[in-house]
């Protein structure tokens, strides 16, 4: 499935969000948590190449989408030096610190040194609550919390279909990474120097550099791209890509071309309709969809589940199935927040 990590971190947060007793805890806990854990044999043994964290209060929030959010980011490029943990006043809870913690110790990088120092293009970064993030979470649970909470997790993660690597898998993955990251700095330095020789011949000596324009890409252009994409999509032609929507709406290829080709977000609800049929017919994640395109089946004429199974049985059977587990497990939090 395209884009599918969204689903993954809807999994993760679902699990965590149908949690029932919260343990609350105040700036100055979550501080002496972190120092604690940080001194740890244990922390040292499990996440040999862990950088400083350095906790703070306050979060973020979207007021347009309504919530409120924590999060862990990194410091230093290509290879984090250090990582700062905000947490949102509202989300001041062991479980949140939990999670923030994971992202700062997970491994976050993968792929041959070898090949990366000779300039190829490989390798990549693992997914930002893909199944590394939840071994180390599981880790740092089994210290932090209580038995009861960690237990609590454990079967949370298990009902929602979490994957969650081994041990050993966490362990290799973190093994890797150094070897990675010095591949990634030294091609990083050399891209530099490439830049500024570029630079400097192209405008002459003591001159200084010319602007570089981006084109912008259109709203449309992911479509195209999800309908060519080859990682399980049906890599449709537009008429073939129109056939098939045919079935459920009305829809030629030159619909698909105007969508494709629109700048920015269409307001023609026929338009909107015919975009959510491509997603669903190129099995695009549904979460990530509507998140990062706002589309969705009830603001896009109203796509009845049986619409959508006719172009792709699995989507429909994959949200039938989220839609099941959020009914016998629904969050619990009295507060909206997410956790990046």
């Amino acid at each position: 499935m395209p884009y599918a990590s969204s689903v993954e971190q809807w999994r993760v947060y679902s699990a965590e969000q149908s949690l029932g007793e919260l343990s609350p805890i105040t700036e100055d806990q979550a501080r002496q948590i972190v120092a604690d854990a940080e001194a740890s044999e244990w922390w040292q043994e499990a996440f040999p190449n862990a950088q400083p964290i350095e906790v703070t209060f306050g979060g973020g929030a979207n007021h347009d989408e309504g919530y409120i959010q924590s999060f862990a980011e990194p410091r230093g490029y290509p290879r984090p030096h250090s990582f700062v943990v905000s947490i949102h006043p509202e989300m001041m809870f062991l479980n949140t610190l939990v999670h923030e913690l994971a992202h700062c110790v997970m491994p976050r990088v993968y792929g041959d040194p070898e090949r990366i120092r000779a300039g190829e293009l490989d390798g990549g970064r693992y997914s930002t609550h893909g199944r590394y993030f939840t071994a180390a979470q599981g880790i740092i649970a089994e210290r932090l919390m209580s038995n009861t909470g960690t237990a609590a997790l454990t079967e949370a993660y298990a009902f929602f279909g979490v994957d969650v690597a081994t041990p050993s898998e966490l362990e290799c993955a973190l093994a890797a990474e150094p070897a990675i990251y010095e591949a990634r700095e030294h091609i990083d330095a050399e891209l530099r120097r490439l830049d500024a020789e570029t630079a400097q011949r192209s405008v002459g000596p003591g001159q200084p550099p010319g602007t570089v324009r981006i084109p912008t890409i259109g709203w449309g252009e992911w479509l195209r791209l999800l309908r060519r994409d080859t990682r399980g999509s049906p890599n449709l032609s537009q008429v073939a890509a129109a056939t098939r929507i045919s079935e459920v709406f009305p829809c030629t290829a030159r619909h698909l071309s105007e969508l494709e080709r629109a700048a920015v977000k269409p307001t023609s609800p026929d338009q909107l309709t015919r975009a959510m049929l491509l997603t669903i017919l190129c099995g695009a994640d549904p979460i990530w969809t509507r998140y990062n395109y706002g589309l969705t089946r009830w603001e896009c004429g109203g796509i009845t589940m049986d619409q959508a199974r006719v172009l792709n049985a699995g989507w429909a059977d994959l949200v039938d199935h989220m839609n099941d587990l959020v009914k016998q497990r629904p969050p619990r939090w009295d507060v909206p927040g997410l956790l990046d």
